[in-house]
């Protein structure tokens, strides 16, 4: 019976070791709950009045990304994955979407803040530690040649 209850306590603690350190896992590109343009506006330090402008303009964004998605008849969140082609037919609608959205975001950022806005970019551009994209095994190493 004490080995049981040894045995217990054992792994309640490594369960809870275990969970602590998920937890405290870097939000890296893609956990933060914000992707794109909404997370790298987020990061220059918009005012408040900018804050909601910005909410703004992403909820109308979202509700327009929703209808497009409804008329092709794309069920998102739901876990199935969009057939390729329909995805594919939504592009040039999504592209001007963006296009949209971010003109409207760029016409409410001071000039200081389209700077830092085009560094975080340029930054995210790049592989590596400080840069969102990923590099393929086969980019890695025909750069390394």
């Amino acid at each position: 019976m004490k080995i049981s209850s040894i045995f217990r306590l054992v792994l309640c603690g490594l369960s809870l070791v275990a969970a602590a350190s998920a937890w405290a896992q870097d939000k890296g590109p893609g956990r933060a709950g914000r992707a794109g343009i909404e997370g790298l506006v987020q990061q220059l330090d918009p005012s408040d009045s900018q804050r909601e402008q910005f909410r703004a303009i992403f909820a109308e964004s979202r509700e327009a990304r929703k209808a497009i998605f409804a008329k092709h008849g794309i069920e998102m969140g739901k876990g199935n994955r969009p057939d390729p082609e329909q995805m594919k037919a939504i592009q040039p609608e999504m592209a001007a979407l963006r296009k949209e959205t971010e003109s409207k975001i760029q016409a409410i950022l001071t000039e200081e803040q389209v700077a830092k806005l085009q560094e975080l970019r340029a930054r995210g551009n790049k592989g590596g530690k400080n840069g969102l994209k990923r590099k393929r095994k086969g980019e890695e190493e025909a750069d390394s040649e």
